[in-house]
């Protein structure tokens, strides 16, 4: 009986649960690839990004997790006006890469090569020869842990001569009032020192980029989002472009990284690795990406800003009302055992009530059944005596009619 209220109890436990529970688990990770459909969709605790494969790979939403449950659209569910992410290729031995590129309207397939409990790796390609002679693969890497992904870029010389040309690749914004701010962190030399150079529209920076980031402040002068791209592998030249790009009406703002490929022979390949990251204005995501010095010198009261990050006032409240709900939860639990145990004394009594009535009629019965028995015995004696003395002689002339005289 102790075994089955302790499991009602756990059952009861269960069942009081909220039914969203395992959605609210915050270092969750979500891919899902459909080539049928057309689209790759990413979501974690700081994005949702939704890819168009059949228009460029560039994205229809793009939403950046910036004060919970707030998102920032950096670009509209169900709008293909910012090529984002954008990726180009020049022609063979060409150093300039046009912008947005033959890639903006391509078809694209994507599949995913590698899994682990925290990270997906998918890999995109043009599905036709739109490069030739090179041979374009993009890996993306997300993770239930970082707001940024990790890309690499493999361009392989698939002719039959050698071949350069430049690479192009960016992260923009479209659709949201206000301005932008960009800079770029850029390391001199081998001794570790840096410098961080402010850019404005149409400016560049080359070297060897830390982070080249741009930082979205909306209409009252608050930062709210940045984008960028950091950790970049080979130097490049970094551009800062805002306003109506592309002939599209549309305000826009881009960093745009431009990757010199060398000479690559038949066969050979070239490899550019970087984070791509469309975060919210918090310390702790710009640290992540390291670009916190870059904002830092964007907007020089970030550190301000870390109290209202942490939310702790938030943190606090959400706690206490998940307490509150299993208090409200225990409580109930509590009750029901009550209840359980009233049900269960009283199930109890009436067992023992039973059990002496059983032990009673059973005595009956077994009473009742020796006086039957008795009974019965002196009927069979008194039965076979009977018949005994009216068989006998002297019965039977007792019994013969008296004669007529």
């Amino acid at each position: 009986m102790a075994t089955a209220l302790v499991a009602f109890v756990a059952l009861t436990y269960v069942a009081l649960m909220p039914l969203n529970a395992s959605a609210q688990t915050p270092m969750s990770l979500s891919v899902n690839v459909n080539n049928t459909a057309g689209n790759v969709t990413v979501s974690n605790l700081y994005y949702y990004l939704k890819l168009d494969l059949k228009d460029g790979a560039r994205a229809e939403a793009w939403l950046v997790n910036v004060t919970t449950p707030a998102l920032l659209p950096l670009v509209p569910t169900g709008s293909l006006v910012t090529p984002t992410p954008l990726l180009a290729i020049s022609s063979p031995n060409s150093t300039e890469v046009t912008l947005p590129g033959n890639l903006e309207q391509a078809n694209w397939v994507a599949s995913v090569v590698s899994s682990s409990p925290t990270s997906e790796t998918i890999m995109l390609t043009p599905a036709g020869n739109e490069t030739y002679p090179f041979n374009l693969v993009e890996y993306v890497t997300v993770s239930s842990l970082l707001p940024c992904m990790k890309v690499l870029i493999v361009v392989t010389n698939k002719g039959t001569a050698p071949a350069s040309g430049v690479l192009a690749y960016g992260i923009g914004s479209a659709g949201l009032t206000g301005s932008w701010r960009a800079a770029v962190e850029l390391e001199n030399g081998s001794n570790g020192s840096y410098s961080i150079i402010g850019l404005s529209n149409a400016t560049s920076a080359s070297g060897q980029a830390l982070t080249a980031s741009a930082v979205y402040f909306n209409e009252s002068g608050a930062p709210l989002a940045a984008i960028g791209l950091s950790y970049v592998s080979p130097q490049a030249s970094f551009e800062f472009l805002e306003g109506k790009l592309f002939g599209l009406n549309e305000s826009q703002a881009f960093i745009v990284g431009l990757f010199s490929i060398p000479e690559l022979q038949p066969g050979e390949s070239y490899k550019v690795s970087f984070e791509a990251f469309a975060i919210g204005f918090n310390p702790f995501e710009l640290a992540s990406t390291g670009s916190l010095e870059v904002a830092q010198q964007l907007y020089p009261n970030i550190t301000s800003r870390v109290p209202a990050t942490m939310n702790v006032d938030g943190v606090t409240s959400y706690l206490n009302s998940q307490i509150s709900s299993l208090n409200s939860s225990l409580n109930s639990v509590e009750q029901e055992v009550n209840n359980l145990s009233a049900k269960l004394y009283y199930y109890e009594r009436q067992l023992e009530v039973a059990n002496n009535a059983e032990g009673y009629y059973r005595h009956l019965a077994t009473r009742g059944g020796l006086l039957a028995g008795g009974m019965f015995i002196v009927g069979v004696v008194i039965g076979v005596l009977g018949g005994a003395y009216l068989l006998s002689p002297r019965g039977v002339e007792r019994r013969q009619p008296a004669r007529k005289k």
